[in-house]
């Protein structure tokens, strides 16, 4: 596979997500990393490195959008010419802000996004910063993308 640049992907990989349907309703996401491995010609995504910034929206300007952080994005896909991935492995300095409306931001150093689920599972080190302004240390959490539960 060729190493390219994020923008020669960006636009074939968002019509991809779209055309297929995420989980919660989004249909566009904006992607911002400063480099992607993949295949220009499908739109799909290997690998995604270097301050990666994920932007979820439906289209509706009454639905708020949702953003997702890390270091590092692989992508895993269910069929070979598939171009919705079936998950996404999240590492490094994992971020989603107010993912719930209790909780101002959940953090942890792993993730896993399951496409089929749409469910986020966060693992170590998590950290819940709450509305309240507590902060809260736990072994795992999840946020379903879906319901915006936690």
């Amino acid at each position: 596979m060729r190493f390219l640049t994020l923008t020669g992907l960006l636009l074939c990989s968002v019509t991809a997500f779209g055309q297929a349907g995420m989980e919660g309703g989004f249909s566009t996401m904006d992607v911002k990393a400063d480099h992607a491995v993949g295949n220009f010609m499908t739109g799909r995504f290997d690998s995604l490195t270097g301050e990666v910034r994920l932007v979820l929206g439906s289209g509706d300007a009454n639905t708020p959008t949702t953003t997702i952080e890390a270091d590092r994005m692989d992508f895993s896909y269910a069929a070979e010419d598939g171009a919705t991935p079936e998950r996404i492995v999240l590492t490094g300095h994992v971020f989603i802000p107010n993912p719930d409306p209790n909780v101002k931001s959940v953090r942890s150093q792993n993730a896993v996004w399951s496409f089929v689920t749409g469910v986020i599972t966060f693992k170590d080190q998590v950290r819940l910063e709450m509305g309240s302004g507590e902060t809260m240390h736990c072994r795992e959490a999840r946020v379903n993308l879906s319901t915006g539960d936690l």
